[in-house]
């Protein structure tokens, strides 16, 4: 196939469909038609609709394009964005980024012709091209993706690996003196510096040698030609002639409109970008001061470290660099195939690619940068969007978050003052601080947007206050009303404070939080704001409406109502005409049966059809399941994504539940949902399935097991949630699944023997796993990996499993000492018992009386002898579960847990064993947890937590209690108790940022607070016979209940805190009274200090751990809240029950 058909093929353009979202740069510059048409092509199965009008388009388009006859080009508009402000002659000037776009069938068309440059398809599979392989490792920004699903790889997975090896270069050169210099170069202008030309010569000149056909070389010219050279639309121009023409003269400019450099913001500008940075980099690194220097780009982005640069030369480096740059990377006789006005156009601008040599530019050590920014970076994790927002188990968690964005914004604040109070004393220091203000500048944006973003979500609904805000920091309803001196300092005021990405963002996030009648209004004042701004010391009559904001407001009014594409409808109706089966027990048969269980017969059973539909379509209707279009098999065969939604379509529809992604999987006929059906889509609707996987699973599957066809519970759906975000692997989910399924049927058939504990079950497990999450939420160093929440969630659900086995009763004979007392009792008490019988049997003593007498008092030892066995069994279970757990996890492994490894298997014994350790065994393990595979010390901390934390009354049951309570010893009936009078528990935080502390002497103060809720109050003085309670000290006042940052006032309510420590010191609390009858303490402190023991331990000895291994920027401390109120009836029974077993203890 010639590269004109590659290119306007179906095949080829639907590739550029395929991955639409990846390129489209500036959604809401497109028109509403547009931005309609783009929500449609959402969904990629609309091969008859929408994908066949856009592909008929396309390609005529395209052929226009590419006709040698014509002299065609893409129409652009330019669109200007608001971008700093600058001081040129004395006088204010706002500046603006131009961006391009043009119409959504335009910019297909470009990524039609992009394809074949950046992409070898041509073996049926998506390999880089030769140009793509070009760009170097040390390059992160819009990499092409070698998966179809997209054009480039994730500009913010990059961003952060880009960010992330340039903290850990800086961290490792500090150590090993390798480099002790940091420089950021900037480019001028980047994307308008660069000359078309330049590029053209480039690439044709790589490109040449793989295109000997003449034809196809003539293609080749015209495709770069095309993604190179655009018409301007006159209107986008007017006024705006020296903005986007700077420092040109333009007066002959009167008919033909060009592009000025790389059009940046059209699918392909990046790229191109890229490539021009290769050269670049190239002449960087070839410079004598810079060839052993370790280099990363983002695009034009650079972090040079270097060793032994004179700073005071830095200048002359920067002077040399752009002498070297102008030369073109590659010489070429002939010019682009360009009419000779666009040529002659072309000459008429000035391109030079150079280096600021101002302070954007800067040098300084390496010390100097990035000193105390380690911490930073490391709290970026548990605030970043994928684990934050969406991973937050509660409100509370979202208020904890919100005040860590708060402490953190105010922290990188107070370290920018600082650097400039030091460049203001001291003129040699500007250089050095310039560098670290950019890179505290760009921590700073980050937490801005995120807790711009988590108030809204935090609100529930539109916040006026936020509005406000927002209005009075960049003057928004009142700028252009002040005078002309007062509009200078607004306009600066404006700008101290404008970061181009979170201003556009807030718009973003405000409007979509409105109704229709704010977001008018709203819109409204951002367009007159962006007009007066672009009015400000301009003597142009600017075109309003190519100013940016301007038209990504009118936009948003515009489309307020649009609504988004279901991406299955269309598939679905494919499905509906050709996919027979209704029923998943008959779809799973036919499967077994047809032997179409792996993915070769599975696929067997889709076809493509041709466009010109042959005679026998028909017949293969029924022969086939799934019918294709040809043009498709390309992603067919290369998109995991395209095949899971096909197999997530099939299988939904067989169970006639909804077909979507969601984890809302219910049958629309509202019978339940089978284990089986839920782990075959719970595998589907997952993006990280691999459907080679899916098929090995498949092949495993006994969906007539009577396991597999139990129903499932409700709380497997809530815990589906956590595993997806955090487990994330769709065939550990289904491994978690299986165990869930395992503890609940275990609990559920299982020992009813030792009916005197509370719950351990999969209820017990789900509050274990939402316990983790929300300890990792709000606990920055506990930071876990993937494969940690596996086996972690794994040990939530088995770390109790051996107190459901019947307990061997045979084993109270091995040798016990415990046993061996009972034994020893009653071998006395037959001794008793066979003397009174010897006497009561006498022949000459024979009395009815004595025998009956003698019958209950046997009786009355039977019942004695048995409950002091059961409460053998109870006490023996109960104290060795742990060992006894992880025994059988690691014997079932062959077993019923033969889903797990062996490996996993004893990793999760471990765990699991662990949360009966003494905590010196679990906190002086050594650990790695950031360079281990598995972070086995942080799962053992975090279950030992959870478990101790999971004390609500959901664990119990009142009338069960009321009913058996004459029946359980008393420990049983502590505990019970114990959980009754518990409402539940709190993590919360506060933050409080220390002014003037540098950024790695903990800047910031951290308290965490394990707020606990009883629904009693108990505070009547108790006799104490003992010392002081030991590493405890109890206050007791009014503590604020309500975690939320944005009230002002919350709910005091009457609590008693403790602090925590770990050096034996004892309570000195003014709690305890002492009188001429001896010390006494309130009764509620006692039962806290006795049930809460183990509790109290484990966060003293997690504080200190924390501040011994915790980053230099917080410094943590822990410390226990119970809220309590007479909010139920408290049993006088329960409470002489809880006052014996604290007498006894």
């Amino acid at each position: 196939m010639s590269l004109f058909d590659t290119i306007t093929h179906r095949r080829n353009i639907y590739k550029a469909i395929y991955a639409l979202d990846s390129y489209i740069c500036e959604r809401n510059l497109l028109s509403v038609e547009d931005l309609k048409c783009y929500y449609q092509l959402k969904d990629k199965f609309d091969f008859d609709g929408t994908i066949k009008d856009v592909i008929e388009k396309c390609q005529k388009k395209l052929e226009k394009i590419l006709n040698e006859e014509n002299d065609d080009f893409f129409t652009v508009s330019v669109y200007y964005k608001i971008k700093k402000l600058k001081d040129e002659n004395g006088k204010q000037l706002v500046t603006y980024r131009p961006l391009h776009t043009a119409s959504l069938i335009d910019q297909i068309c470009m990524a039609a012709l992009l394809i074949p440059l950046m992409f070898d398809d041509s073996k049926g599979v998506r390999n880089k091209s030769e140009l793509s392989r070009m760009i170097p490792h040390n390059f992160f920004g819009n990499m092409p993706s070698e998966s179809v699903d997209s054009l480039f790889m994730n500009w913010t997975e990059k961003y952060r690996q880009y960010s992330k090896i340039i903290q850990d270069k800086s961290r490792e050169y500090l150590k090993t003196r390798e480099y002790d210099t940091v420089i950021n170069f900037d480019l001028a202008d980047f994307f308008p510096s660069i000359d078309p030309a330049r590029m053209y010569n480039f690439i044709l000149n790589l490109l040449v040698p793989k295109y000997p056909d003449k034809d196809d070389l003539k293609t080749l010219k015209k495709a770069i030609v095309k993604l190179l050279y655009f018409k301007i639309q006159e209107d986008s121009l007017r006024g705006w002639m020296d903005v986007y023409y700077p420092n040109t003269d333009t007066t002959s400019f009167k008919e033909v409109f060009m592009n000025r450099g790389i059009a940046q913001g059209l699918p392909q500008s990046y790229f191109f970008g890229n490539l021009c940075m290769i050269d670049i980099a190239d002449k960087m690194a070839s410079t004598e001061e810079l060839k052993q220097s370790d280099a990363y780009f983002y695009v034009d982005d650079s972090v040079i470290f270097a060793k032994g640069i004179n700073q005071g030369n830095f200048r002359a480096l920067i002077t040399r660099l752009n002498n070297t740059i102008k030369e073109s990377p590659a010489k070429c006789d002939e010019q682009p195939e360009l009419n000779q006005v666009y040529l002659d156009f072309q000459k008429k601008i000035n391109y030079q690619i150079k280096f600021h040599e101002d302070e954007k530019s800067t040098i300084c050590t390496i010390e100097e940068a990035f000193n105390g920014m380690e911490g930073l970076f490391l709290v970026q994790r548990p605030v970043s969007m994928g684990g934050w927002i969406h991973g937050n188990i509660d409100e509370v968690d979202e208020h904890v978050s919100l005040k860590k964005l708060n402490a953190l914004q105010t922290v990188v604040e107070n370290q920018l003052l600082e650097v400039k109070k030091k460049q203001e004393k001291d003129p040699n220091k500007k250089q050095w601080g310039e560098t670290r203000i950019k890179w505290l500048s760009r921590y700073l944006k980050y937490f801005i947007y995120r807790q711009r973003k988590l108030k809204l979500i935090i609100n529930g609904q539109f916040d006026e206050s936020m509005k406000a805000d927002f209005y009075d920091d960049f003057h928004i309803t009142t700028l252009g009303m002040e005078a002309n001196e007062n509009q200078d300092k607004a306009v600066k005021e404006i700008f101290n404070k404008f970061e181009e990405e979170i201003f556009q963002a807030e718009i973003g996030m405000f409007a979509k939080a409105m109704t229709f009648d704010d977001l008018k209004e709203f819109c409204h004042n951002i367009q007159s704001f962006d007009k007066i701004l672009a009015s400000y010391n301009c003597p142009n009559e600017r075109n309003f409406k190519a100013l940016y904001y301007y038209k990504t407001t009118e936009l948003l009014e515009q489309t307020h109502f649009l609504q988004q594409t279901d991406s299955y409808a269309s598939l679905k109706q494919l499905l509906l005409r050709t996919f027979p089966f209704q029923n998943i027990e008959v779809f799973l048969d036919t499967i077994y049966q047809d032997h179409t269980v792996n993915e070769k017969g599975f696929w067997g059973k889709q076809t493509f059809l041709p466009a010109e539909e042959n005679k026998d379509k028909e017949k293969k209707k029924k022969e086939c399941w799934i019918e294709l279009p040809d043009w498709v098999d390309f992603i067919f065969n290369n998109s995991s994504e395209f095949k899971r939604k096909i197999l997530n379509c099939c299988f939904s529809l067989a169970c006639r539940i909804r077909v979507e992604d969601s984890l809302t999987i219910l049958h629309t006929d509202l019978k339940p949902v089978r284990y089986y059906e839920l782990r075959i889509l719970s595998i589907l609707r997952n993006r990280k399935c691999n459907y080679e996987d899916f098929f090995h699973f498949l092949q495993q599957l006994d969906y007539k097991d009577v396991n597999e066809k139990m129903e499932i519970d409700l709380g497997i759906l809530e815990a589906l949630t956590i595993f997806r975000q955090r487990v994330q692997d769709p065939m550990k989910i289904d491994r978690l699944i299986q165990t869930h399924r395992l503890v609940k049927s275990l609990w559920h058939n299982g020992s009813k023997f030792l009916n005197a504990y509370t719950l351990h079950n999969h209820e017990h497990a789900i509050n274990l796993i939402k316990n983790v999450v929300r300890m990792v939420n709000n606990i920055d160093f506990l930071n876990i990996k993937s494969t940690d929440y596996f086996l972690l969630f794994q040990a939530c659900y088995l770390h109790d499993i051996s107190m459901v086995i019947h307990p061997n009763i045979a084993s109270f004979n091995e040798s016990n000492p415990d046993s061996e007392v009972l034994i020893s009792q009653w071998m006395d008490e037959m001794l008793k018992i066979e003397n009174d019988v010897t006497r009561t049997f006498k022949e000459d003593h024979f009395s009815l009386t004595e025998i009956l007498q003698l019958r209950k008092k046997i009786g009355r030892l039977q019942v004695e002898a048995f409950q002091k066995v059961f409460n053998f069994f109870e006490n023996k279970v109960r104290n060795a579960h742990q060992q006894d757990s992880a025994k059988y996890i690691r014997s079932w492994q062959k077993g019923i847990l033969s889903h797990l490894s062996e490996v996993e298997a004893d990793m999760i014994a471990k765990v699991s064993e662990s949360h009966g350790w003494d905590s010196i065994h679990v906190y002086s393990l050594k650990s790695e947890a950031k360079e281990e595979l598995v972070s086995i010390k942080y799962m053992m901390i975090l279950i030992r937590m959870a478990d101790l934390l999971d004390l609500a009354n959901d664990r119990i049951d009142y009338y069960l209690l009321k009913q058996n309570r004459s029946q359980m010893n008393l420990l049983s009936r502590f505990h019970w108790i114990s959980h009754l009078i518990s409402d539940g528990y709190k993590l919360d935080v506060e933050f409080n940022p220390i002014k003037g502390v540098p950024l790695d002497e903990h800047p910031i103060e951290e308290n965490i607070y394990v707020d606990i809720f009883l629904n009693t109050e108990i505070m009547a003085a108790m006799p104490v016979n003992k010392e002081p309670c030991l590493n405890i000290r109890a206050t007791k006042g009014l503590c604020n209940s309500s975690s939320n940052p944005l009230k002002k006032e919350g709910t005091q309510q009457e609590c008693i805190q403790y602090e925590l420590f770990k050096d034996n010191r004892r309570c000195n609390s003014d709690l305890v009274r002492i009188d001429g009858t001896g010390k006494k303490c309130p009764f509620l402190c006692i039962w806290i200090q006795k049930k809460h023991e183990w509790l109290f331990a484990e966060l003293a000895e997690l504080k200190y751990y924390l501040n011994s291994v915790n980053s230099n920027l917080i410094k943590s401390d822990i410390k226990v809240r119970f809220f309590y109120s007479n909010l139920q009836p408290f049993d006088s029974e329960f409470y002489d029950d809880i006052r014996s077993y604290l007498q006894k203890s």
